[in-house]
């Protein structure tokens, strides 16, 4: 039976700022471990806070159906670069821009939009290699996936709340096949809770004339 495999190596990027709808619960895997429910309290209680800065994001795999090197209960480390986008003074801001690394591919980019208060979510896609028949296809698969993301705690600095820690979710239902070997159903899904590693903004002080 001939079937496409998953190609270990650099995936090609593709552009992402749509802003996603909800991701119904036949999508999302369940969650696994004690991190997810974290995500799960941090989430009920969203506030909002500005997400800026470069963010440590630990989680796990919840869902890996025939995506090569990944397993559901893979534990995972990323790093997140947050812009925040919009901002009109306050501690909310419209969108976030996301660059995050995934594995060995990096600068992988979304826009997310805000939808609630201290929640934001995106959509976007990028594309992975597949083998078939001896070849090699760098566009093989396109891989759809939304990130919904949830401020967790906060620090005020001037009249501005900063996030200092959030949680994510990554949820990909479904992946295309463009070469002639049957790929089957393929998707996969994480959770993730994260820390802000940069700098704060200092406060603002008087200066002395």
């Amino acid at each position: 039976m001939r079937r496409a495999l998953a190609v270990l190596g650099a995936a090609v990027a593709f552009a992402t700022a749509t802003a996603a709808g909800a991701v119904g619960p036949a999508t999302a895997a369940g969650a696994v471990g004690p991190a997810a429910g974290a995500v799960g309290r941090a989430a009920a209680a969203a506030v909002d806070a500005r997400v800026n800065g470069a963010f440590q994001m630990r989680g796990v795999v919840t869902a890996a159906v025939n995506v090569r090197g990944e397993y559901s209960g893979e534990q995972v480390t990323r790093r997140w670069a947050i812009q925040a986008l919009g901002c009109l003074g306050g501690s909310a801001c419209n969108r976030l821009l996301v660059t995050r690394n995934r594995g060995y591919v990096q600068g992988s980019f979304v826009v997310l939009h805000r939808i609630a208060p201290g929640q934001y979510r995106g959509s976007g896609a990028f594309w992975v290699p597949l083998q078939c028949l001896g070849r090699v296809y760098i566009l093989g698969s396109r891989v759809p996936y939304t990130i919904t993301l949830t401020v967790g705690s906060r620090r005020r600095i001037g009249s501005v709340w900063y996030a200092t820690s959030v949680s994510a979710t990554y949820v990909n239902p479904a992946r295309s096949d463009s070469t002639r070997c049957p790929l089957g159903q393929a998707h996969d899904a994480a959770r993730y809770l994260g820390r802000l590693t940069s700098r704060l903004p200092k406060p603002p002080y008087a200066i002395r004339r």
